[in-house]
């Protein structure tokens, strides 16, 4: 954990993606039994590891469970507004089917996916300047693109052509 970086961008960019990567069958059996109150746990956890000036409220946290065609399943989150560049507006965990073929498993990812919109900075186009990144099992947060206004609907949109579901 990043002791200079907000409760935000710890939950964001290392705890939840850690968490979904590792645990994801765990990780949906506890969203469908606690849905938010277990992503705030989570967000209280890891506030307690922080200085106080870094703690922010959980306000706005809201959590959905959808099943996609294709057999991929998400979770999508709604997080509280960010502050400061770095921090997500939105995140799309996603569990793509396994394929039943063991030599295509052996040379492809694990199977998830965590998709997110952060916020860079600035303004762009008449809203706050995003981008789209993935934050991979490892934790590392790779930028794919400019990102789209800080708007629900958009961003599920950016998030089904990166499946290619759309």
């Amino acid at each position: 954990m990043e002791n200079d970086k907000s409760q935000h961008y710890n939950f964001t960019h290392e705890a939840l993606p850690i968490l979904f990567h590792k645990e994801t069958k765990g990780f949906f059996n506890f969203l469908e039994k606690d849905g938010a109150k277990f992503l705030r746990f989570w967000w209280d956890n890891v506030g307690s590891r922080l200085p106080e000036s870094q703690a922010r409220s959980s306000d706005g946290l809201t959590v959905q469970t959808k099943n996609l065609e294709k057999g991929i399943r998400m979770v999508f989150v709604d997080l509280p507004q960010p502050r400061e560049p770095g921090e997500v507006y939105y995140m799309a965990l996603v569990q793509l089917p396994v394929s039943k073929n063991p030599f295509v498993r052996k040379f492809t990812f694990r199977g998830t996916q965590v998709i997110s919109l952060e916020y860079e900075g600035g303004f762009a186009e008449g809203h706050p300047k995003t981008g789209i990144y993935e934050l991979t099992p490892r934790a590392r947060n790779i930028r794919q693109r400019d990102g789209c206004a800080p708007n629900k609907a958009e961003f599920l949109k950016e998030v089904r052509r990166i499946l290619k579901l759309s």
